[in-house]
């Protein structure tokens, strides 16, 4: 069950596929302000690539918008147990997105964001 946000918070739902591992891939996102009003939404085919990178592509296209916007207080809700591990500094992250790992740290750290995992039933903004 998704969580909701509180006062003054605002919540991005992401999600990234590749339909295959690499192949045709895509990213949509959603921003939502605290009383669950739509603020953006966002979908792109982006190249041809796997589910790691179109996941990491996604937070950080997530991420800018709200930095763009000057969002205080920004939850990221993701159905990504590696990208969520990853960004908390659990894991490692894979080469393929270490550098774009370090960058998303570097602008969730400065704007106040945090990451957390929800279950694909409760990330359905992003999939819709």
């Amino acid at each position: 069950m998704e969580k909701i946000p509180s006062d003054r918070c605002y919540k991005c739902n992401k999600d990234g596929a590749s339909r295959a591992n690499p192949g045709p891939s895509s990213y949509g996102f959603c921003v939502r302000d605290w009383k669950g009003d739509m603020v953006f939404a966002q979908w792109k085919k982006i190249e041809e690539t796997t589910n790691a990178i179109s996941e990491a592509r996604v937070v950080m296209e997530g991420v800018r918008f709200c930095v763009t916007k000057k969002s205080l207080l920004v939850v990221i809700d993701t159905d990504s147990t590696l990208i969520r591990n990853i960004l908390n500094g659990e894991w490692k992250a894979p080469w393929c997105i270490a550098s774009l790992v370090d960058k998303i740290r570097v602008l969730m750290e400065d704007n106040n964001m945090t990451i957390q995992h929800v279950i694909k039933e409760g990330n359905k903004m992003a999939d819709f």
